[in-house]
């Protein structure tokens, strides 16, 4: 890979399987979706709706690892979270499977609104000042964000 003026740029190299795998770094970042208290925090809405957050839980530690390798070789840090309005009214049709998913979930009552408690992203993998957090209210990190850009 070469820059404008014709001078290789440097990329890196990384130890996985089943081969190295070469990235650039300036066109690389390690995403962390949905690293949230509603799904991995104890009385978060997974919890209180019954659903094990025990597989979330034993994801943080190497999910962390990632990200402060990532951090440490100079690559983007995006985060991506779901979180809705207060009055859902991102949230699509409330009589869609989408809308279904929240109401059974409890979404109705805030567990999932923007800038609150469960919204945020667990406290071991805090972002940091240089990463980007993004807010997304599908499945899909890609409909209706900023992650192309």
């Amino acid at each position: 890979m070469t820059t404008e003026k014709g001078t290789a740029m440097p990329t890196m190299q990384i130890q996985a399987r089943p081969e190295p795998l070469e990235i650039d770094p300036a066109r690389t970042a390690v995403i962390v979706i949905d690293m949230q208290h509603a799904f991995g925090s104890p009385g978060g809405m997974f919890d209180k709706a019954g659903i094990p957050i025990g597989s979330i839980q034993a994801a943080v530690a190497p999910t962390r690892a990632a990200v402060e390798a990532a951090r440490r070789a100079g690559l983007k840090i995006i985060y991506l979270k779901i979180g809705f309005m207060p009055d859902l009214s991102d949230a699509g049709a409330k009589d869609g499977a989408w809308g279904h998913f929240l109401a059974h979930m409890g979404v109705n009552d805030g567990v999932l609104t923007r800038d609150e408690w469960g919204t945020d992203i667990l406290d071991e993998l805090t972002p940091g000042d240089d990463d980007t957090v993004l807010y997304k209210t599908r499945f899909s990190g890609f409909y209706e964000t900023e992650l192309d850009e």
